[in-house]
């Protein structure tokens, strides 16, 4: 419903909170878009997520985790945290150098193409608060 707070389960009862249908809609959005890239036969992967400088408490509410379907690879990355957070995305890509490929961003909510980039042992992004992104790996050609 797009609430941002979740309620214990022993109290039984979610306390009045308005629920954010800008924030519904996006997830909606992203649910479907990684629905339609992805089936049963995909090799999956889930990725560590690290600091790029400090020790950052929101990374643990990031999560990602990559796919290959034929010869591309796509990695989904979810901040679920109220910070906006730098994060590195350790990535292993069998027979790939993330240096020789070619970075697309398939969907973002905040459509902020220049917060992905390569580094030597995968990606480095920047989210905003409860944002995520879907980026494509390809080989360079």
């Amino acid at each position: 419903d797009g609430v941002k707070i979740r309620t214990p389960v022993q109290l039984c009862r979610d306390p009045m909170v308005e629920s954010n249908e800008q924030l519904r809609q996006f997830y909606t959005k992203y649910q479907h878009l990684l629905s339609s890239l992805t089936y049963d036969n995909a090799s999956w992967q889930l990725c560590s997520v690290t600091a790029l400088h400090s020790v950052d408490d929101s990374l643990e509410a990031v999560f990602a985790w990559n796919w290959q379907i034929a010869d591309a690879y796509y990695v989904s990355i979810t901040n679920y945290s109220k910070q906006s957070v730098d994060a590195a995305v350790a990535l292993s890509l069998a027979d790939v150098d993330i240096t020789n490929t070619s970075l697309t961003v398939i969907f973002s909510n905040s459509g902020d193409n220049s917060a992905i980039a390569k580094i030597p042992n995968g990606l480095e992004c920047r989210l905003q608060p409860y944002d995520a992104m879907i980026v494509s790996v390809r080989r360079a050609i």
